[in-house]
């Protein structure tokens, strides 16, 4: 069972990265262009945010 698992981690990658590309294939660009600048404003602001907190986390107890 454990030369399974790397191929099991491999199959896990694939699959995370089919749903990601199925996500982002799904964005209706028209709906975001029609909302404006805040949403992205907001969403690029909270992308920052979580980046530095994970990256406060991960140099504090890692």
């Amino acid at each position: 069972i454990g030369s399974a698992v790397p191929m099991l981690v491999k199959i896990a990658y694939l699959i995370l990265g089919m749903a990601m590309a199925a996500l982002g294939l799904n964005v209706n660009f028209s709906v975001i262009a029609k909302e404006g600048v805040r949403p992205m404003v907001s969403a690029v602001t909270c992308s920052f945010v979580i980046l530095a907190l994970s990256w406060f986390i991960v140099r504090t107890w890692f």
